[in-house]
């Protein structure tokens, strides 16, 4: 399948990431001597399972060729525009990879700041999902996980009734996305830091249910197919890498990408 890796987004001078990219995007801060979307790609690219990668939000000609430069010579690479943000620029790769083959095919996406990827767990990803039946599946650590491999990461955990999880930055999907209701849930990820408006995007039910601990993993798969129009849940799946959820959001964690 093909790999999207969605990589918009360039750090303001009064965010805490500014110091660390100046003024370029965020996927090309450095990370032991590479930029840290190159390890993604580098690991994607190796991986069993992978044939071409769709590269979304990277713009400059010199920050592509320093991409490519780095890469395989053999491996196929498409870089797409910046769409102005996380749902338009996963959207611009599925759109792409259906043009591509005209057909409803499973496609993986991940952000472009896990550099701690590995290309078999890629493919361990992968099978877990087979055989690609649900829209999307999202992968998910426990505390235990993280707190094992990176114990000073202060990952924000969601907490469920039955268990807490840390989401993972990659997943796989389906181009059947591209036929969900796009408008309700680009409101969710719009909503996401802003209690009030998710409330009115998914209901004030499940909402203080997930608040209060009282939300299952169950409840919330099947609220995920809802929004996406799929008469079924969303799958959740348990790698056993926290790698896959430890990503450079803020300057600490930009510390411990490059020092672990």
């Amino acid at each position: 399948m093909d790999a999207i890796v969605i990589a918009g987004g360039i750090p303001a001078k009064e965010n805490p990431l500014f110091e660390y990219s100046q003024g370029k995007p965020k996927a090309m801060i450095d990370i032991k001597g590479e930029p840290m979307i190159v390890w993604v790609l580098q690991a994607l690219s190796a991986a069993t399972y992978i044939d071409d990668l769709i590269v979304v939000g990277i713009d400059q000609a010199k920050d592509q060729d320093c991409i490519t430069q780095s890469l395989d010579p053999t491996q196929s690479i498409h870089f797409l525009p910046n769409h102005g943000g996380l749902v338009s620029n996963g959207l611009a790769g599925l759109e792409f990879v259906y043009k591509k083959y005209g057909e409803h095919r499973p496609v993986i996406g991940c952000s472009s700041d896990i550099p701690h990827m590995q290309p078999h767990m890629v493919d361990d990803l992968i099978d877990r999902c087979r055989p690609f039946e649900r829209i999307l599946y999202y992968a998910a650590v426990t505390p235990e996980q993280m707190e094992n491999q990176y114990p000073q990461a202060s990952r924000t955990y969601a907490n469920f009734a039955d268990q807490k999880l840390a989401g993972c930055d990659i997943f796989v999907s389906t181009t059947r996305m591209l036929n969900t209701n796009r408008g309700l849930w680009r409101k969710v990820i719009n909503a996401r830091k802003n209690p009030l408006a998710m409330a009115w995007t998914v209901g004030f039910v499940p909402l203080i249910k997930l608040a209060t601990g009282r939300l299952s993993v169950d409840d919330a798969a099947k609220l995920a197919g809802r929004l996406l129009e799929d008469d079924r849940p969303i799958g959740i799946v348990y790698p056993p890498f926290a790698q896959l959820a430890m990503d450079g959001d803020k300057p600490h964690q930009i510390d411990i990408l490059r020092n672990s």
